[in-house]
């Protein structure tokens, strides 16, 4: 891609460092293999920052993955999902928002990169390391991409120039704005050094790749052979961009060339909506929709309306929760105090007259074990005691 680049440097202050972005990548919905591949493939893009295995269900919602964002500090959420019409990837930045909608226009798989190249270059510990992130053709956008960008930015951790090791520097992440279709390409590359000023012979020696001398009386006799500096050095010597000082660990320094390998995954992605919130609130930018300030104001008074009456719904709902934890626990203490009519009144009323003291005595105790729940007063034993107009009369005789 021609056009200037931008690596996204922020500054290195003390909140930078104690907070990496740590990110969630997970489909949802009903997508096929080639999406869930996708997946797979931003999250070694990510790494070593972000869930590498993590399992997503069905049952699953949206609220389930903040919960759980909340628990590991999580600052972005990135969301794979399709419908009938397209694909569609989702960046949400925790925990409130904003949230960018794009439609993935087109996406190439790692394989599929490496079926495209003559020799694929795999990754081995280049994923323990973050990328760096390089920044191209967003100068004079609208501010809906300077959005964009900064979103980019911020789910990548800050890079400290005067203190980055370039020896640990394995990976770049490449976002780049194409102003004519207003899209946005991502690329993911692999960072290599080949120094610069040595033969073909000597650098096929270095890395190993001479498998057979029997041919030549001497090593110098291969290397005298192959003393012919290759085009790519020569375009790498013309142009400096390419070439960087380096220094050994013998103290030596010497010239070698930046060498970018595609490792994929490949993206193209449309922006379609900016939301002020997590998928909700105020829509900061539409691709399809506009609308005039009028509108705008009148959408932003009634999404005031609509959060008061939500509160006013809650503070009802916590009043009657409230009144019926009291009406609860009122009903609860009738229920342990004694009856309003005890048992010593009840064999007045019944038998006609008053009770002996020991008779007395074994009500008020019967009354006390009802009361507590142990024991259910049975007045039987009283029937001895009523008058006979008052006992209950005998069967009749079933005549025969």
């Amino acid at each position: 891609m021609s056009g200037k680049h931008k690596v996204a440097m922020p500054a290195d202050g003390p909140d930078e460092r104690s907070r990496v972005p740590k990110s969630m990548i997970f489909k949802r919905g009903k997508v096929g293999f080639n999406l869930s591949n996708l997946v797979a493939d931003l999250r070694l893009i990510m790494s070593p920052n972000t869930a590498m295995r993590l399992k997503e269900r069905k049952k699953n919602t949206l609220r389930d993955y903040i919960e759980v964002a909340k628990i590991y500090d999580v600052t972005h959420l990135m969301i794979v999902s399709a419908t009938e019409l397209s694909t569609y990837f989702r960046i949400v930045r925790l925990p409130q928002g904003p949230t960018f909608s794009f439609e993935i226009t087109s996406y190439s798989l790692v394989r599929d990169v490496h079926l495209a190249q003559s020799r694929p270059h795999t990754i081995k510990s280049e994923h323990m390391r973050p990328p760096v992130l390089i920044l191209s053709g967003f100068s004079g956008c609208d501010k809906h991409v300077e959005l964009v960008r900064c979103a980019f930015q911020e789910m990548f951790p800050p890079l400290n120039v005067k203190r980055v090791r370039l020896n640990l520097v394995k990976r770049v992440m490449l976002v780049h704005y194409d102003k004519d279709s207003q899209c946005f390409e991502l690329r993911h590359y692999l960072i290599g050094l080949e120094k610069l000023g040595l033969t073909k012979g000597i650098k096929q020696l270095i890395k190993k790749k001479v498998t057979d001398l029997g041919q030549f009386k001497d090593v110098s006799e291969f290397v005298l052979n192959q003393a012919t500096t290759t085009e790519s050095d020569a375009e790498d010597l013309a142009n400096s961009d390419r070439v960087i000082e380096v220094q050994s660990s013998s103290d030596t320094a010497g010239k070698s060339a930046i060498r970018l390998s595609e490792y994929g995954p490949r993206m193209r992605l449309k922006l379609i909506k900016i939301q002020e919130e997590i998928n909700d609130g105020l829509v900061l930018y539409h691709s399809y929709v506009s609308k005039t300030p009028e509108e705008i104001e009148q959408l932003s008074q009634l999404k005031k309306k609509k959060e008061s009456v939500k509160m006013q719904r809650k503070r009802e709902q916590e009043l009657r929760v409230q009144k019926r934890l009291e009406a609860s626990s009122k009903k609860k203490n009738d229920d342990d105090s004694p009856p309003a009519v005890d048992d010593v009144e009840w064999y007045r009323r019944e038998v006609g007259e008053e009770p002996t003291p020991e008779e007395k005595a074994e009500l008020m105790a019967s009354q006390q074990q009802t009361a507590q729940g142990k024991k259910s007063f049975n007045p039987k034993w009283i029937r001895k005691r009523m008058r006979p107009s008052q006992q209950d009369p005998p069967p009749a005789k079933r005549a025969t």
